[in-house]
């Protein structure tokens, strides 16, 4: 099978589908210039990696917009979980600020009881 015909199969584009294999399956230099055919292994592979479908981010209801600049490899490492997560890069953000402020929240707690 070609990647082409497997990316239109999984519901995502042909150069997001490459772009994970040659990741996960690189190629030799004499092997890149010819056309892909996928293994087996590489199909179900692709087939597990892209079956869960993507999260829309919820409403953005009562919700207010902030905006963060981040160092460039934060990005580039933020940017590679929300692919692997299948999620928008702003859900990520969010679930990783409340995790942070509850942990903080219950240090904060511990910290005020009495021993």
């Amino acid at each position: 099978m070609r990647p082409e015909e497997l990316a239109k199969a999984l519901g995502v584009s042909g150069k997001t589908l490459r772009g994970w294999l040659r990741r996960r399956f690189p190629r030799t230099a004499a092997e890149k210039s010819k056309w892909w055919t996928l293994t087996p292994a590489q199909e179900e592979a692709a087939r597990l990696r892209f079956a869960t479908p993507w999260r829309r981010a919820p409403s953005r209801k009562r919700m207010r917009v902030t905006t963060v600049a981040l160092p460039e490899q934060v990005h580039r490492r933020l940017t590679a979980a929300a692919t692997e997560e299948r999620t928008v890069m702003t859900e990520l953000v969010r679930q990783a600020v409340l995790e942070w402020l509850d942990r903080r929240d219950s240090e904060l707690v511990e910290k005020d009881e009495p021993k």
